[in-house]
């Protein structure tokens, strides 16, 4: 929590890229390398779900953009 960024290069290290971690709200997958980031944000956004909804919807509300999927989050993003 001090040092995310250290802390996250020593799993780099120690677990090669990508790597998975438990985060608070579940398992996250994370990667730095840029063929990985463009598979990811070229890819059908349908196959993935929003992250940490549980901590985002009591702050944020349901409505928040961070918290939708799909047709809804298309239409809140025009």
């Amino acid at each position: 929590i001090r040092d995310p960024r250290a802390t996250l290069e020593d799993c780099r290290r120690r677990y090669g890229d990508p790597f998975l971690i438990n985060a608070l709200n579940g398992p996250l997958v994370v990667t730095g390398r840029e063929d990985l980031i463009r598979e990811i944000h070229g890819a059908n956004p349908d196959n993935y779900l929003p992250f940490a909804t549980q901590t985002i919807v009591p702050l944020l509300g349901g409505g928040s953009i961070f918290a939708l999927v799909a047709d809804e989050h298309r239409r809140e993003r025009k």
